[in-house]
């Protein structure tokens, strides 16, 4: 990567609405082993995963879920990372969701993430993975109060959140053949 800068930024329009309607995960070690990712100019064109595996969607509560991506640098060590925090909330506790979390918490996995702005995708934890820090289930006090979980996953990555070309989503939710 050039470390050349090669343009500047202009304020558009104040149309990028926050939050996060939906997360496709999938394993880091369900990537396929040679070429994972066709990356280009930053954007995700086509994720390989091996035979047999599949992304799963995670529908989210509306207004309550989000993701953040930190790029950082160390001038005396020479390095820069990026980390990367995803907070999906899911509004039920049913024995089933409480199940899939139960596994979900010893993965090492990516998450594709769903904006509401403009519809588009982020790609987190592509290569090391995010891993689960807390999937905190409360009942809330009263009838009006939440009742369900909110997973917070954190990781590492040497690059900021790819975009995602959102025309290879519906791919990854069939096994690879």
């Amino acid at each position: 990567m050039s470390c050349e800068l090669t343009a500047g930024y202009q304020w558009d329009c104040m149309d990028r609405n926050g939050g996060i309607t939906e997360v496709y995960v999938f394993k880091v070690n369900d990537l396929d082993d040679t070429t994972p990712y066709t990356i280009t100019d930053g954007q995700v064109t086509d994720i390989t995963l091996k035979s047999g595996k599949r992304a799963w969607k995670f529908e989210l509560s509306d207004d309550a879920s989000s993701f953040t991506d930190t790029p950082s640098s160390d001038r005396a060590a020479g390095t820069s990372w990026s980390d990367q925090s995803l907070v999906a909330v899911l509004n039920d506790n049913k024995k089933a969701t409480r199940n899939l979390i139960a596994t979900l918490v010893k993965q090492r996995f990516c998450a594709i993430v769903k904006q509401v702005a403009g519809d588009e995708y982020k790609l987190l934890g592509a290569y090391r993975g995010l891993n689960v820090a807390t999937a905190e289930n409360a009942s809330g006090t009263t009838i009006n109060e939440r009742n369900g979980y909110t997973i917070t996953a954190n990781g590492q990555e040497t690059a900021p959140a790819y975009d995602v070309d959102s025309t290879i989503i519906a791919n990854l939710l069939i096994p690879e053949s």
